[in-house]
């Protein structure tokens, strides 16, 4: 858990994590690699084991749900499409949603929490070993905010991954963090 107010630096943090800003000083270690020296070609290994959960979802409005959720398989995997059919049920249902009833909806007819739980399908279909979360809970109301904590919370358990969250939001963070 990061947690601050707005225009800290939490996001910062996470760019850092992954590559896309070299530190000015001091070294970043993911799983006992310094991000810091290393170059592109082998900071695209290291984020092949990252998921991020951006937060204002980056779901792409020209896809409907199923093809934001099978795009990173379809770029980053040589999977048939029977195969990335079964992992986008597999996903959404991960994440409490149908896939029968929203796979062919676009991300302007959802709620803002169930793009943001899309979207945390979309990180997750690739199994990465740690999910970075920037402000996950950001604008949503404060039901669909609890959704997304006990959701985050699940994911860790069930998936056994990694979490980093950026929030500034004291009473989610303390459902989420452990």
């Amino acid at each position: 858990m990061v947690m601050g107010p707005s225009g800290t630096g939490k996001s910062t943090v996470i760019k850092l994590m992954v590559g896309l800003l070299k530190p000015t000083s001091g070294h970043i270690f993911v799983e006992g690699v310094d991000v810091g020296v290393k170059s592109p070609k082998e900071l695209l290994e290291i984020r092949k084991k990252i998921g991020f959960s951006f937060q204002f979802g980056a779901l792409f409005d020209s896809m409907n749900i199923y093809e934001n959720i099978a795009f990173p398989l379809k770029e980053h995997t040589n999977m048939k499409k029977e195969e990335i059919d079964k992992e986008v049920d597999i996903a959404l249902k991960l994440v409490g949603l149908n896939p029968h009833e929203v796979n062919h909806l676009f991300p302007d007819e959802l709620s803002g929490g169930m793009q943001k739980r899309v979207a945390i399908a979309r990180t997750v279909i690739l199994k990465p070993d740690i999910i970075l979360y920037d402000e996950p809970t950001s604008g949503l109301d404060p039901i669909a905010s609890d959704l997304i904590s006990r959701l985050i919370v699940k994911l860790q358990r069930e998936l056994g991954t990694t979490s980093v969250v950026i929030s500034h939001d004291i009473k989610e963070s303390f459902k989420i963090a452990d």
